[in-house]
């Protein structure tokens, strides 16, 4: 098997009857990646005990377990419900082993006071399981586990589930039974916060079987499991099931208290108001001030990389900020060096120049490339060819080289000396190129422009060009770059290596910080008192980054993406083959946009609203497209949430423009 690893819990019928078991295990084999199955089979272990003149009782969901009534679970966990679903499994061509929490010491428990033989997991030992996994081998986990002195326990079978499940890293968990999800006041939840849990508990809006199951899945979200799901079965993949997420993080904020101040009041008028205003935020998640839930694909324009809420950064700054906030650029400081370290060995970089944000990054490289002209070219080499439809920043230089003219016309004139070419137009690239030209700015994919990827042949054209005329080649990497399309940095997605490439978006993981990677012919270049900045570089910024860069950088986070980028690439393809709404679908890894077929008669603007209005938050680029920039850890039903949001969203907007047609056909008609 291929893929990360999936843990399953079965309960319910989903154990007993037997074709239940057998959708079960038909979906299991067609899952085709690293399986653990754990199940219940409390069903039985009632009818058995009541055959035995015992009669079952429960607290809180958990099963009162005597000496006799262990003896009965034993038969049925163990054996009968254990061995059926081996069987079955084994039918399906699956390498199915059946074991008990017992074996290889699995799971070691603590016992659960006034309940007798009934323990709760304390620690997990998953060598036995990893070797199995390893050997191609689907373990079956019945529940009955060790207790403290070595002696058998009964385990509710979600605790194992889930304790499993965080100590192996699991990618999703799934709790599956005959209940749908998590019920609260008489509706089934999309989402659970872990902060939430013992409220609802405590008010009795969860109880009975539910009590356990929840406390489990919210530990085992809190533990890092990307993916953790309540659900009912009736068949069909395991990818699509839904029911309720549990997630790590606080309770939905309170709706704010009357008199929220206005924004347009407030702020300078440069944006459409009133804006959703947000609150908090929590993995791929958002909330609004007063309460409401959007799955964020913009990630704050991709700065979100690795989602929102994280408590690994927040620590990483308090404990910077508490040791030494700022310095300036006048004296150097610890963590840039390690970030500059870094950074310079997971790329061509000779040296690092550190800026506040993604123009200020443009602007410097736009600076060096001048600077390369004056040496090269006596004075006489300042020309910069930029392209149609890039996007380089808003300050002065950085948008004299920013093809919009909306954007432009207010404040021209601008810097001088900035010639366009078409992207992805070799041809045109080379008219506008001569030995005046200092530097290329580029945007390996075309952000803003409306998600639209380079050719391979148009950057290694480009790289020949400058070679060819003496100018440096600019990668403006700052929405592209740091692992959005799969590579750490998206000149490695090209083999085309730059003079100078452009970090920023992510790099800070919140906080403002861009980066200049420079060659060593760029960098011979500098001089003392040439270019800084008070804040660039400080080393709160520079200590959050260095974690960001780390978790980036790994190849199994990189290779997440890819995965991720794939799903999400072709289901907004099944969606533009399926949809008059769109065209096609376009971008790489995470940076993606669905294509609207004709803007005349959509709004890609339309599209976004609405989409916001289901709760799932995307961006326009460019004048026909969506843009969807994920957090670069989403999981995969967070993907195909996005993407079933996506087509009702376009049948609404199918629908509206249908109806358009028709009030002008008839207007046309009253009129004749």
């Amino acid at each position: 098997m291929t893929g990360s690893l999936w843990v399953v819990k079965v309960g319910g019928a989903l154990c007993e009857d037997p074709h239940s078991r057998r959708r079960l295990a038909r979906a299991c084999a067609a899952l085709g990646r690293a399986l653990v199955l754990v199940h219940g089979g409390g069903g039985g272990v009632s009818r058995l005990q009541k055959k035995l003149g015992l009669e079952p009782r429960f607290v809180e969901g958990r099963r009162v377990t005597g000496p006799e009534d262990l003896d009965a679970a034993e038969m049925v966990l163990t054996g009968s419900v254990n061995q059926a679903l081996v069987r079955d499994l084994q039918s399906e061509g699956m390498a199915a082993v059946g074991l008990s929490g017992c074996d290889g010491g699995l799971l070691l428990c603590r016992r659960v006071d006034g309940l007798g033989h009934v323990g709760t997991p304390d620690a997990v030992e998953p060598r036995l399981l990893n070797a199995l996994l390893a050997s191609g081998f689907t373990p079956v986990i019945s529940p009955i586990s060790l207790g403290p002195e070595g002696e058998p326990v009964n385990v509710n079978a979600d605790e194992v589930a889930c304790a499993i499940a965080a100590a192996m890293g699991a990618d999703r968990l799934l709790l599956l039974s005959d209940v749908e999800g998590v019920r609260v006041s008489d509706e089934w939840r999309i989402d659970v916060m872990s902060g939430e849990v013992e409220m609802l508990i405590a008010s009795g809006q969860v109880t009975d079987g539910m009590v356990p199951k929840l406390r489990a899945a919210s530990a085992a979200a809190a533990a890092g499991v990307r993916e953790v799901r309540i659900a009912g079965y009736a068949g069909g993949p395991l990818a699509d099931v839904r029911g309720t997420g549990v997630r790590a993080g606080a309770a939905p904020p309170e709706p704010p208290a009357p008199g929220t101040p206005d924004e347009s009041s407030l702020l300078a008028g440069v944006f459409h108001y009133p804006r959703l205003m947000l609150a908090r935020g929590e993995g791929s998640w958002v909330w609004d001030v007063e309460g409401r839930r959007y799955l964020d694909f913009t990630a704050g324009l991709g700065v979100a990389a690795l989602g929102h809420g994280r408590r690994d950064l927040a620590v990483a700054l308090l404990e910077q900020f508490a040791t030494l906030a700022h310095c300036s650029n006048l004296y150097g400081n610890l963590p840039a060096l390690e970030l500059a370290r870094r950074l310079k060995e997971r790329s061509f970089a000779h040296r690092i120049w550190f800026a506040n944000s993604g123009t200020e990054a443009n602007e410097a490289a736009i600076k060096f490339g001048r600077l390369h002209g004056r040496h090269a070219g006596g004075g006489r080499k300042s020309a910069l060819v930029a392209f149609k439809g890039g996007f380089h920043g808003r300050t002065l230089g950085a948008l004299a080289a920013t093809h919009h003219p909306e954007y432009r016309a207010p404040f021209a004139p601008l810097v001088p000396g900035v010639r366009f070419g078409r992207f992805n137009d070799l041809a045109s690239a080379r008219r506008v190129m001569d030995e005046r030209v200092c530097a290329v700015i580029v945007e390996p994919v075309q952000g803003e422009g409306g998600v639209v990827p380079a050719e391979p042949e148009f950057l290694e054209g480009l790289r020949a060009l400058c070679d060819e005329h003496g100018a440096l080649l600019i990668f403006d990497e700052v929405q592209c770059g740091l692992g959005r399309l799969g590579f750490l940095h998206a000149y490695q997605a090209y083999g085309v290596i730059p003079d100078m490439a452009v970090l920023a978006k992510p790099l800070g993981g919140g906080l403002p910080l861009g980066a200049v990677l420079l060659n060593e012919q760029v960098a011979a270049l500098l001089r003392p008192g040439q270019h800084g900045s008070t804040f660039a570089g400080g080393p709160s910024a520079c200590t959050v980054a260095t974690r960001v860069l780390d978790a980036i950088s790994q190849p199994e986070f990189l290779a997440h993406v890819g995965l991720m980028g794939e799903r999400l690439r072709a289901g907004l393809e099944a969606l533009a083959a399926e949809s008059p709404v769109f065209r096609s679908a376009r971008g790489l890894g995470l940076m993606q946009a669905l294509v609207v077929a004709d803007p005349r008669r959509v709004d890609p603007g339309d599209v976004v609203r609405r989409a916001r209005e289901h709760g799932l938050l995307v961006g326009r680029a460019g004048e026909d497209a969506v843009r969807l920039l994920p957090p670069l850890n989403c999981s995969e039903g967070e993907v195909d949430h996005a993407l079933d949001v996506l087509r009702e969203v376009s049948r609404e907007v199918a629908e509206a423009d249908q109806e358009n047609k028709e009030a002008l056909l008839v207007g046309a008609r009253e009129e004749s």
